[in-house]
């Protein structure tokens, strides 16, 4: 220590302190020596392993060239100027005019757009005084940008020796200042070019302008440089070169502390206690230390659990056969990747004629595993709504999906609506689905709680779904007044049933039908038929597909998180009612 301490002085200065250059190199290198002790004291040697380091020998050609083509790519993307040559055309009585597409140009860059033509000099020339250069810009869907006229003369130009002495034709430029500055705002311009007097050149020959010789035309564009993208186009190589170097030390850099740095200090935060082993065979636990591949197996139990929890027989009930959805070829559904007639369900339908439920029920039972019961019931009456339940309890412990289908309608102008049509409309369209629901609600919650909990979770809920209207979101052509209101009420009665319900693990929502072949329809189809199609956008009256489609998602494990929704099927009708959107 003596010795090593006498030859730091002797390195010192006249009066024992340290000179400017050894300050200098102090200043220089003292940091780097700090991190090095840090990193020998603390952490590991940031020596990367084998496969670490070849990955960074890999990919370091990668980087650079990546880097070459984003610097190419940049350069090549930089705004230039342009020149477009024209083809002026006579003849059918109009000015010289013509028509060309411009390169493909910078829509944020300011050009200084002019007009440069070539003429011979010639008396004629010089004799036809002012005429106007008329500029128009549009895009291709011929939308007007800029249109402008600016005048233009031919004047004789200056005499030179070498061109009297070559013989050759004298010429002159016109260069003629069109617009100052402009910038485009789109990068597909056509421009459209018309040499023409007030007279329409008729005191001087055709009233074509072919008394105006002019050996080439042509548009040009010329960049102006302002601020960065100015700078920018200004140099476009060093540009390029720029970018390209930035992106390589960026990705290097990144590179980098992925092989070196980041790996030894998560060796050091082990070491400390701040995070747990990294050994690739295990992963902490709150609880105590699980191998990934026993971690792997519980969760492909749980998904079996799932999927063979998704197969499992449901029970469904329907009501209503001549509403807005045909329940005859609606099946219900619980996973939606399994076709239509391949459902595992147990579907209960009412309507109150007893011929076409059980129709329906035939249907139904002919179309694959699952089965169908039907029971006749009138559902205006409260009695009939509570026999229908008790026969469901009796035959069932638990209710999966409740479709509220049944409904009624009456068309009246509004001078002869009688007071029986509310009555009877929002009785069954709004009144019974409230009634049926609540009669149905420990079926619901039952099974709910077949679908197992996850704490206050329920993981796959019961569903309401409520068959809307179109015309409970719009305003309708037709007076339908009873019905469009119950319809709208409905809508807003799902809603609230939702929000009150999915803490029992119930969820509600609203399909709002547009246009079906339903008997409900048939009067208005068969007078209307026609305007109606005219109304929808796709041109065509909704199918039982259509909206099975939208039942057997709401109903299926896709559609367990959709709860208070009001999804429109109606052909793209309501984007075409009064004062609606589809938002």
């Amino acid at each position: 220590m003596v010795d090593s301490r006498e030859s730091k002085l002797r390195n010192r200065g006249p009066s024992g302190r340290l000179t400017f250059r050894q300050r200098l190199a102090a200043l220089t290198w003292r940091p780097f020596q700090l991190l090095g002790n840090a990193f020998l004291a603390g952490a590991r040697p940031a020596t990367p392993p084998v496969v670490s380091f070849s990955v960074l020998l890999i990919v370091t050609p990668i980087l650079f060239l990546i880097s070459l083509v984003s610097g190419i790519y940049v350069w090549r993307n930089i705004a230039i100027g342009w020149d477009a040559p024209i083809y002026l055309q006579y003849g059918d009585g109009l000015s010289p005019y013509a028509e060309v597409a411009l390169p493909p140009i910078s829509a944020v860059h300011p050009y200084d757009i002019s007009l440069e033509l070539v003429v011979p000099t010639t008396e004629a020339n010089f004799a036809l005084g002012n005429f106007m250069v008329t500029l128009t810009l549009v895009t291709p869907s011929n939308r007007t940008l800029m249109a402008l006229r600016r005048p233009a003369i031919v004047l004789p130009d200056k005499p030179s020796v070498v061109r009297l002495l070559s013989g050759r034709p004298s010429t002159t430029s016109l260069k003629i200042p069109l617009l100052s500055a402009y910038v485009s705002g789109t990068s597909s311009v056509i421009a459209r070019v018309e040499l023409g007097r007030i007279d329409g050149w008729k005191s001087l020959g055709h009233g074509e302008g072919r008394e105006l010789s002019v050996l080439s035309a042509s548009v040009v564009g010329v960049l102006k440089h302002q601020g960065i993208r100015g700078i920018i186009s200004r140099y476009p190589v060093f540009s390029g070169l720029i970018s390209a170097g930035a992106f390589l030390v960026i990705s290097f850099i990144f590179l980098v502390l992925q092989v070196f740095l980041i790996p030894s200090l998560r060796w050091k935060a082990s070491r400390m206690g701040l995070e747990g082993p990294t050994s690739p065979g295990f992963l902490e636990d709150s609880e105590d230390k699980k191998p990934i591949r026993e971690l792997s197996e519980e969760r492909q139990a749980r998904r079996r659990r799932l999927s063979k929890g998704s197969r499992t027989r449901k029970v469904k009930i329907e009501s209503g056969l001549d509403a807005d959805a045909p329940v005859s070829q609606m099946p219900s559904a619980d996973t939606p990747e399994i076709p239509l007639r391949r459902r595992r369900s147990g579907v209960w339908s009412d309507s109150e004629s007893s011929k076409d439920c059980q129709q329906t029920a035939e249907e139904l039972n002919a179309l694959g595993p699952g089965s169908c019961v039907a029971i006749p019931a009138d559902l205006q009456k409260l009695s009939e709504v509570e026999r229908l339940v008790d026969e469901l309890s009796k035959a069932e412990k638990a209710l999966n999906v409740l479709v509220n289908n049944a409904g009624a309608s009456w068309g009246a102008s509004i001078e002869e609506l009688p007071d029986e049509a509310f009555t009877k409309v929002i009785n069954l369209n709004l009144q019974r689905v409230f009634t049926l629901t609540q009669k149905c609600l420990p079926l619901l919650r039952a099974a709910a709680e077949q679908g197992g909990q996850i704490g206050e979770v329920y993981r796959d809920p019961a569903r309401i779904i409520n068959i809307g209207s179109v015309e409970g979101l719009g305003v309708p052509n037709h007076e339908t007044y009873a019905y469009s209101a119950s319809k709208a009420a409905l809508h807003h009665l799902s809603r609230h049933m939702a929000g009150r319900l999915g803490v029992d693990g119930i969820t509600s929502n609203t399909i709002a039908c547009g246009p079906f072949e339903t008997k409900m329809m048939s009067h208005l189809l068969n007078t209307s038929r026609d305007i109606l199609l005219n109304e929808l956008p796709l041109s065509r009256l909704g199918t039982p597909e259509d909206v099975a489609g939208t039942a057997i998602f709401l109903a299926s494990r896709a559609g367990a998180y959709v709860s208070g929704a009001t999804i429109t099927v109606d052909g793209g009708m309501l984007v075409h009612m009064p004062s609606i959107s589809k938002l």
